[in-house]
């Protein structure tokens, strides 16, 4: 099944995912050795990246931008999301990231957030997860 963004998202969506597109390899997936957050500096701030790790899988932040520090309250490089958000164990956003990375390929969200302070309202958010 191919992926496919809506024609609605957001520009930033639509840019980081078309970065993501121009650095995937004809098979596999784009490594760490092709994804350059500089390449794409308007996005920064709004990127994260995570280290995957297997069994158990986990994630863990590897780079957090300055927009999501200030929405998450504070940085969180280096740590895992189970050990930050409290309902991240059987939640969409956990088994999102399992499928993306296990599937390899993108997810796309637009709606209420689900992991954030709990004293910072978000109404609306719209994200992309690339494998």
């Amino acid at each position: 099944m191919t992926f496919r963004l809506p024609k609605d998202c957001d520009r930033s969506i639509r840019e980081i995912h078309d970065y993501w597109l121009s650095i995937h390899p004809a098979r596999g997936l784009p490594g760490r050795d092709r994804m350059d957050p500089l390449d794409v500096p308007s996005l920064l701030p709004h990127l994260w990246m995570a280290n995957v790790e297997r069994d158990p899988v986990r994630f863990r932040y590897r780079l957090i931008g300055s927009a999501v520090v200030q929405i998450l309250g504070e940085d969180l490089t280096g740590r895992y999301f189970d050990e930050c958000f409290e309902n991240f164990e059987g939640s969409e956003p956990q088994a999102t990231l399992v499928e993306a990375s296990e599937l390899g390929r993108p997810a796309w969200r637009r709606g209420p957030a689900v992991l954030t302070r709990k004293d910072y309202n978000i109404k609306q958010m719209e994200r992309i997860f690339l494998p």
